[in-house]
């Protein structure tokens, strides 16, 4: 839990090592892949997604979740778009396609 955005990065990028083709998404519990955009392949990631945010909801306090629209990452500092990131690494999970 202390390192969320780096976990999920490197199974990131140890995914795009093997030059995926497809859909992929990654959330800190789970990596979902599947070779064509498909409605099963969406309620599954949706499902996930959801079972995660409630993960997350339960084990980060209140206090906490509302002061991630602070956070800065600490590898790459561009502006907003790396809060967005890390945010997203956190709780949304994120879908490349």
């Amino acid at each position: 839990m202390d390192h969320l955005t780096e976990e999920v990065g490197k199974r990131i990028a140890a995914r795009l090592e093997q030059n995926p083709a497809g859909c992929i998404y990654f959330n800190p519990a789970v990596t979902i892949s599947d070779p064509h955009p498909c409605p099963a392949f969406f309620r599954l990631v949706k499902k996930e997604q959801a079972r995660w945010c409630k993960t997350a909801s339960e084990s980060i306090k209140n206090k906490v979740r509302r002061k991630v629209s602070t956070w800065i990452s600490p590898a790459v500092v561009y502006g907003d778009i790396d809060r967005y990131h890390d945010r997203a690494l956190c709780f949304t999970g994120i879908l490349f396609i």
